[in-house]
């Protein structure tokens, strides 16, 4: 479980800071440890094919297997996560303002958007505590995202006509 939540909290917290997109729970696999990893980055920085995604993929069916305390400490475990990671926020950013010349389509687009999105995840001119706030409202928001959930639901069914 453990694992599981660790794996989950860091997930949540990068896969927020960069935008990834196109995430369903078949885009989400977990090895016979509890980690949890991605597959298919089709779709990053910002990029995402559904209409509306929340800030983080998160089902409510993926916080009922941590239970009560397993949810408080995965909250706590994102915030630790997302503080760490504001304390190289410009280090990360700077990072892909140096790809802007390169070959990822969403650099080429508007790269001064995609990277003004991004640093403004990290909330730059916020303490803390007020940052991790913003955080964790964001991520009550995607956990109770109604119209995600529908979304998942049409995508298993399609996927399952389909015979994939």
């Amino acid at each position: 479980m453990e694992s599981y939540i660790n794996s989950c909290a860091g997930y949540c917290v990068v896969t927020y800071l960069l935008g990834i997109g196109d995430r369903h729970l078949d885009n989400i696999l977990i090895d016979r440890k509890g980690k949890l990893f991605h597959i298919d980055f089709g779709y990053i920085l910002g990029k995402d094919p559904k209409r509306f995604p929340p800030p983080f993929k998160i089902s409510k069916h993926m916080i009922e297997c941590m239970g009560v305390n397993g949810f408080e400490d995965f909250k706590s475990k994102c915030v630790n996560v997302y503080t760490a990671l504001r304390k190289n926020a410009r280090l990360i950013v700077n990072m892909f303002f140096l790809m802007i010349h390169s070959e990822i389509e969403e650099l080429k687009v508007d790269y001064e958007k995609v990277i003004n999105t991004m640093h403004e995840k990290f909330c730059p001119n916020k303490k803390d505590d007020e940052a991790s706030k913003i955080l964790l409202e964001a991520l009550e928001d995607s956990i109770n995202a109604n119209f995600a959930a529908l979304m998942d639901y049409a995508h298993y069914w399609s996927t399952y006509l389909k015979g994939d």
